[in-house]
């Protein structure tokens, strides 16, 4: 047979496994990578064995840049270097001026997140740089991308 994929997909909210058929897999499978930002859509799949994600479509981020990320979300950790790393990231968006939003998800002792409206007068342009500045001063996973 054809070869295939099962792929753990992680972001701020879990992890799910992704089923690449053949066709997906033989189209993409330079983008099935670790560390990897790419957009995967599909259709959810819930069976006896807990619910997959069938992939029918994966995008890379320069790809997604062009069809425009509308906002970006930001997580911050409640910890005693939260307040330095704010300073960091200004100076992140800053760097990488565009037209995209950006809010900042605020996790409180690991049980409450709060989320802020988009920050005033902070517009960025996510590009995969941009996302690994946020990524050093935050560490990974700390951003999410929403078209």
């Amino acid at each position: 047979g054809d070869r295939m994929a099962y792929i753990t997909l992680e972001d701020l909210h879990g992890v799910i496994e992704v089923i690449a058929f053949p066709d997906l897999y033989r189209d993409h499978a330079d983008m099935i990578v670790p560390e990897q930002v790419v957009r995967l859509t599909g259709t959810v799949d819930r069976g006896d064995k807990g619910t997959k994600l069938r992939g029918t479509k994966i995008e890379p981020l320069a790809e997604l840049q062009n069809k425009g990320i509308s906002r970006v979300m930001i997580r911050l950790h409640d910890s005693p270097s939260a307040s330095t790393r704010l300073p960091m990231l200004r100076q992140v968006f800053q760097k990488y001026p565009g037209s995209s939003t950006v809010s900042l998800v605020m996790a409180l002792g690991g049980t409450i997140e709060a989320r802020t409206s988009p920050l005033p007068n902070v517009k960025i342009s996510p590009s995969e740089h941009f996302v690994a500045d946020i990524e050093e001063v935050l560490g990974k996973g700390a951003i999410t991308l929403v078209t």
